[in-house]
């Protein structure tokens, strides 16, 4: 009878991690993804509290966008939103 013995890489299996990725100790607050000894993207964590409506609309904007473009994110969207705002501090309504 053949006894089951844990698998010490079933994680990794599981999200597809393909030999020639690691994943390197935090910096910061995100881990770094590497892929060839090349980092993928650097971003730190934070978080926002926010009104029902704008998270309705940011859902809606993103399903929007990804029938475009499958790789579209939230976080590109917000990102791209407060680059835009940010850029001209008169345009934003308190």
């Amino acid at each position: 009878m053949r006894e089951n013995t844990p698998d010490p890489f079933v994680l990794e299996k599981l999200m597809g991690r393909a030999e020639g990725n690691k994943t390197i100790n935090k910096h910061e607050n995100k881990e770094i993804e590497h892929k060839n000894n090349k980092p993928i993207r650097q971003q730190k964590n934070i978080t926002f509290s926010l009104s029902a409506e704008v998270i309705a609309l940011l859902e809606s904007s993103w399903l929007t966008l990804r029938k475009s473009n499958p790789k579209a994110t939230k976080t590109a969207i917000v990102e791209s939103s407060l680059k835009k705002a940010l850029s001209d501090l008169g345009s934003i309504e308190l």
